[in-house]
């Protein structure tokens, strides 16, 4: 030991020679520097680093050993502390402390390449001085949180780093010796600091702490997190690192969710983070579902930037805060995204939490979102399909929500542009118009989002999607494309050389889809001739003039609809004003309205197609009927140049003139095989001066197709061309009125009411039935042209010729019935199929006739008992509702007819003298004719828009080509848009109501003449076309006002339209322009409950139903009275319910909303079941209920299935005990008595299983169990 010690006394602490020996300094001699020194460290003066001169180990090893031999060592530390404490008085000297020490030259020490710790976290390694250095360096920061160099000896940027470099030195130590006193020391350190030192502290806290202390961190944490929101994002991400027991993580996890709501964008990736770790897969549904509920990506990226614990400054120039926006919202994306891919149970969780929601508008912008991301996961893309295109049909994805995801959060976006393409794609095949309609949407998002690069991807794939051979794809594919260009045509106009490629796939597209795309592709091209792409246009010119002139008819009907597209086009005048000519018979357009200049060129160039076309189409009848129809619908969609219209309605005039007209006075042909005569003339011998040359043309043959009646087949799609031509030039249809009375050559009617018609040869009897077709059309044409007139003489004159139509249908009926083998002629180009023909001796409908399934759905589901009247001849009978895509279709003027009243018509004699008056009306026949095609157009076109409206307005307008793809033939032309048709009902529901209550007085006058009994058995023809009518009436009104879209504030007004007349019958001030429709509603239904009494059967009572549930929607507080109504409805005797699918169908509705709507549901169900089923229980049952006369052992399946259903969906609607707050008294009793009730009549149907066990039964419990959402 001596020899050792005189050593250090001649050398250094090494055994230097004594010449090196270190410069003494004021602190060698105090308790710090006799300590650290003799240990193996040198303190520094401030000016350079404190320096090692032994291990860092040893020198900690060393120190330790200090004070471990020490007397007092107690004293010994708080000596030692206290000359720490002034040591670091000076900033310099406790800067140089706190960074990192070096190597003392000469010195054996490893680590000479830095790295080394600094002095305090060297004294923090000895556990005896640990408490109090940490103390120490905690009150240190304190004296820092004043930011001010004139109160230090540091520079400004010096200064700033301090309290990092103080909290440093507690991070990550190898031992805590007193980790409880650290942390509320901490603590209480962060409740007076300033908001930097605070989270700079917060963020430190796991990497101090051990473990032992982390639930009393977090409970400090949360309640912090809950005073201060400034430090929400430190305190997120420090809890996210602490090690929590399950209850503290519990506790932590209900703050963190109420922190969603007011997050702000930079903060919500922290929080979504953190609460997305603790979703196990038990928790997943209630923490996704409480995500889900309060994430509000409007109010969270709408708020302000100071509101975010990590604000931005004010200065920042627009773009970059606009730029920072856009990276939150990915981070926020990342993190939602994240947590999907890598934890199943957050996947599991969101899908089943977006699965659940039942209402429209508790879907969120999340939503969709979420559903992009799990898309893009390969195992769950089948499954979001599903999810997708369920949540689409149903409505509950509008395209307002579609707005809304990519409005505001398009660039964020970019980043699931190939999952949304995708999910587009798989959308694209379904057939649903819901899925179309929003599918459309969709795209036009993408492709109004996205770049360039984007774009292309979107035009590609619809072009694949062309090509592809499927119809439906196809088809959505084409009218989105149409879509993009009319609403995106300049973005659109570089891609027309990709989609010019779909040309050479025409073979393999049907008429309506070609139509489509070359209306696509014209626009493209022609728009603007000195701009558009000179490419497409002359292969478009070459490709028209190839298929004009070919041989086969199928590419002469490409030529003819690219040509008429083209001239569509080339004619189009572009005028500053919106001139709409979408008209309707009777509206006029006036011939004074200033025509836009047509460059001469361009004018030239559409009338050189045009004449071309023309041509070509002279030599096939097929290819004329197409041009006419195809060329009408052009001129009605949009407005074309005069001078091209009248060029070609001379034409047209000189074409239809010279082939059928014939002058009176020329004497009739005797040749035919059958004597003719001049048939349904209406005006006087010496006002007919022209008469259509009918049965002679349907007898002779065309020589040019070799076909009986061949050139008739246009006659009608002439006509009708002829005469818009007409409307919009001259502005009314004097030109052509004389056709309304011109007298018709047919065969004498004689012989063919007469049962001498079937011995005539089949030659004949086909002539005779093609010659009333093409009258029946021609008819149909007349009354479209002129129903709109004002003149008194011309509506007599339409409602003649109604009669004439509905007696030629009887007649065309019984002459068919008695030709088998003969089809009517195709008077449009559309390919159907042809119907089935029932064999002689069977009635049409009974089993095994395949015909059922062509009819209409009006047709279907009208009771056939009560609308059809049986033939018991034998002989076979023939429904022209069969064959309903061989004859004209009606224009929505039509049913202005609807409004005429009682027209007097006077008959003159040859002297011109009054023989006799003559008042018109409409009958029960006619007014069945009008309102089955009112009910089918309703039916049919309502159905295809059921959703919503399509984007930049409603669907295709009137005359606008359409891909087709319909029931009625893919080729057929869209006459009328949805806008319109709903606007017509709205406008004629009060001429529907005089009919209704007419039709509904019938019915009175028997419940009068028969002791209040209905005559059920519709055995008389009378009885059964009221019965058909008065169905009709209220299955049209249903439909309309049934419509989901009309509720949209765009209908609004048409909503309000149809309500006020009916309201109005009852006499509601109609003049009250300020009254809401809920305030019209109760009207309305007293109005509607005047018919209750007087409906004939069930099917009448299903209808009006629907009709109040549709008016009920409108306010819900007509619903218990409704509800009461249809109770009325089911305690009710009937003698008709139709067949089992229809009484089935009927009782179930009713049930429904008797039990939905009534103010207690339970109670209307306990009812039922304890007045009426029981009834049919026990010893002394019987076959019928007698509350409920609808009620018996037939209908007891009906009854039972939706009696369970509605239990099942009460029960469901029970709210659960709430988990966080204790249930009052009275809400437990409530609960309870909800329960017993749906006990007891669980117990009642349970014991009708007992009773009648049927399979019927059995499966319809077993289906509403399963299958109740």
């Amino acid at each position: 030991m001596g020899k050792n010690a005189r050593r250090r006394r001649r050398g250094g602490l090494d055994g230097a020679p004594a010449s090196k020996r270190r410069k003494r300094t004021e602190w060698t001699d105090s308790p710090l520097g006799r300590a650290v020194e003799p240990a193996g460290l040198v303190l520094s003066d401030g000016t350079e680093p404190n320096k090692l001169t032994v291990e860092p180990a040893i020198f900690q090893k060393k120190l330790s050993a200090l004070f471990r031999r020490h007397p007092n060592t107690q004293e010994a530390v708080d000596e030692f502390t206290e000359s720490l404490k002034k040591y670091t008085d000076n900033s310099v000297r406790f800067r140089q402390a706190l960074l990192p020490t070096s190597v003392a030259d000469g010195a054996d020490v490893m680590s000479r390449s830095g790295g080394l710790d600094s002095l305090m976290r060297q004294l923090l390694s000895v556990d005896y001085l640990q408490p109090s250095v940490a103390h120490l360096l905690l009150l240190r920061l304190s004296s820092y949180m004043d930011t001010e160099p004139s109160s230090h000896s540091l520079n400004t940027r010096e200064l700033c780093q301090m309290p990092a470099l103080i909290i440093n030195q507690l991070r990550w130590l190898d031992h805590i010796v007193n980790g409880k006193d650290l942390c509320r020391e901490l603590l209480e350190v962060v409740g007076v600091a300033p908001v930097e030192i605070q989270r700079e502290i917060v963020t430190a806290i796991p990497e101090i702490l051990d473990d032992a202390q982390h639930n009393n961190a977090a409970l400090e944490l949360k309640s912090l997190l809950q005073s201060n929101s400034g430090l929400m994002a430190a305190t997120i991400d420090a809890m996210s690192s602490l090690n929590l027991s399950f209850d503290i993580e519990a506790e932590v996890l209900d703050v963190a969710m109420g922190c969603l709501g007011t997050a702000s964008v930079a903060d919500l990736p922290l929080v979504l983070r953190f609460i997305m770790q603790q979703v196990n897969s038990k928790s997943a549904v209630e923490i996704i579902g409480e995500v889900r509920e309060k994430l509000d990506f409007e109010s969270s990226f709408l708020s302000h930037p100071a509101a975010c614990s990590t604000p931005r400054s004010s200065s920042q120039r627009p773009f970059v805060r606009l730029s920072a926006e856009v990276s939150d919202r990915f981070m926020v994306f990342d993190a939602i995204s994240s947590s999907i891919r890598f934890k199943k149970p957050v996947a599991d969780g969101w899908m089943k939490s977006i699965e659940a929601v039942a209402e429209q508008s508790e879907h969120k912008v999340i939503d969709l979102f979420v559903l992009f991301i799990l898309h893009s996961l390969p195992a769950r893309k089948k499954a979001v399909e599903t999810l997708f295109a369920t949540k689409v049909r149903t409505q509950l994805f509008t395209d307002e929500l579609l707005a809304a995801a990519f409005g505001p959060h398009a660039k964020a976006l970019s980043e699931f542009f190939p999952s949304v393409l995708s999910l587009c794609e798989s959308l694209l095949a379904s057939s649903s118009p819901t899925i179309t309609s929003f599918t459309t949407s969709l795209y036009q998002h993408l492709f109004s989002t996205f770049d360039i690069y984007c774009r292309q991807e979107v035009i590609g794939t619809l072009v694949t999607h062309i090509g592809s051979g499927m119809p439906t794809e196809v088809n959505h594919a084409l009218d989105i494309l149409a879509t993009l260009v009319e609403t995106r045509r300049s973005e659109m106009d570089r891609f027309a050389v990709l989609i010019k490629g779909v040309l050479d796939y025409l073979e393999h597209l049907s008429v309506g889809q070609i139509r489509r795309l070359y209306s696509v592709l014209s626009v493209l091209a022609f728009h603007d001739v000195e701009t558009g792409g000179s490419g497409v246009q002359d292969e478009m010119h070459t490709l028209i003039r190839k298929q004009l002139s070919h041989v086969e008819s199928k590419y002469r009907r490409m030529g003819v609809v690219g040509a008429v597209m083209i001239i569509q086009q080339l004619g189009r005048r572009r005028e500053t004003t919106d001139l709409s000519l979408r008209l309707t018979s009777g509206c006029s357009q006036s011939s004074s309205q200033s025509d836009s200049t047509l460059p001469p060129a361009r004018r030239r160039q559409a009338i050189s197609m045009l004449d071309d076309v023309m041509r070509n189409c002279s030599k096939s009848p097929d290819s004329a009927v197409l041009f006419c129809d195809e060329m009408t619908a052009a001129v009605q969609s949009l407005p074309l140049d005069h001078a091209l219209l009248r060029h070609l309605c001379d034409e047209t005039t000189s074409v239809f003139q010279d082939t059928f007209l014939v002058e009176v006075s020329d004497s009739l042909p005797s040749d035919l095989g059958l004597p003719v005569e001049l048939a349904h003339g209406l005006d006087s011998s010496e006002e007919d001066s022209i008469a259509v040359n009918m049965f002679p043309l349907a007898t002779r043959q065309d020589e040019r197709s070799r076909e009986r009646g061949s050139c008739l087949r246009g006659m009608a799609a002439q006509f009708r061309l002829l005469r818009v031509c007409e409307q919009i030039l001259n502005g009314s249809l004097e030109g052509v009125d004389a056709l309304l009375g011109a007298p018709v050559v047919m065969s004498v009617r004689d012989r063919l009411e007469s049962e001498r018609f079937e011995d005539l040869p089949l030659v004949k009897r086909q002539s005779v039935c093609l010659s009333l077709c093409h009258c029946l059309n021609w008819f149909r044409e007349l009354v479209c042209a002129f129903s709109g007139e004002k003149d008194v003489d011309m509506r007599g004159k339409v409602m003649v010729r109604m009669k004439d139509i509905t007696d030629m249908q009887t007649l065309l009926e019984s002459c068919m019935a008695a030709t088998p083998g003969f089809l009517p002629p195709l008077v449009t180009a559309e390919e159907v199929k042809a119907p089935v023909r029932p064999r002689r001796g069977k009635r049409l409908g009974s089993k095994g006739d395949t015909t059922v399934a062509n009819t209409t759905n009006i047709t279907q589901n009208v009771d056939k008992d009560s609308t059809t009247t049986e033939k018991t001849t034998g002989m076979p009978t023939v429904s022209l509702d069969l064959y309903r895509q061989y004859f004209r279709e009606l224009d929505l003027g039509v049913f202005a007819i609807l409004e005429y009243g009682p027209i007097s018509r006077t008959l003159l004699d040859t002297e011109e003298h009054t023989r006799e008056r003559e008042e018109l009306r409409l009958l029960p026949q006619q007014l069945s004719f009008l309102l089955h095609d009112l009910c089918h157009k309703l039916t049919t076109t309502l159905s295809q828009f059921g959703s919503r409206r399509l984007s930049g307005g409603r669907g295709k307008s009137r005359g606008r080509p359409s891909s087709g793809g319909g029931k009625d033939g893919g080729g057929k032309i869209q006459l009328f848009s949805v806008d319109e048709l709903v606007s017509m009902t709205a406008n004629i529901v009060g001429s529907l109501c005089e009919h209704l209550e007419s039709t509904s007085g019938f019915f009175q006058a028997q419940l009068e003449e028969n002791d209040g009994i209905v005559d059920m058995q519709c055995t008389h023809d009378d009885h059964a076309i009221h019965c058909t009518n008065l169905d009709l009436l209220l299955r049209s009104m249903a439909t309309f006002f049934a419509w989901p879209p009309l509720s949209d504030p765009h209908y609004s007004e048409q909503l309000f339209t149809g309500l006020k007349s009916l309201a109005s019958r009852i006499g509601h001030a109609t003049g009250q322009q300020s009254a809401s429709i809920p305030e019209l509603a109760p009207s309305v239904h007293r109005y509607l409950q005047q018919f209750s009494d007087s409906l004939p059967s069930l099917s009448s009572a299903h209808l009006l139903a629907k009709l109040m549930v549709a008016i009920g929607k409108t306010s819900p507080s007509l619903h218990p009275l409704i509800s009461n109504s249809c109770q009325g409805l089911l305690q009710r005797k009937w003698g008709a319910m139709g067949t089992n699918q229809q009484r089935s169908d009927a009782l179930e509705y009713l049930i429904r909303y008797h039990v939905e709507w009534s103010e207690d549901p339970l109670e209307a169900l306990e009812t039922i079941t304890g007045d009426g089923i029981t009834d049919l229980l026990g010893e002394e049952a019987s076959e019928e209920s007698s509350s409920y006369p609808t009620l018996s052992s037939a209908t007891l399946p009906c009854y039972y299935r939706a009696l369970m259903s509605g239990l099942v969906g009460q029960m469901k609607a029970i709210p659960p005990p709430s988990k966080k707050t204790t249930p009052t008294t009275e809400e437990c009793l409530e609960r309870f008595h909800l329960l017993e009730v749906s006990a007891k009549v669980l117990y009642i149907l349970v014991n009708v299983v007992k009773s009648f066990d049927r399979r019927t039964m059995l499966s319809s419990a077993l289906k509403v169990w399963c299958m109740r959402p």
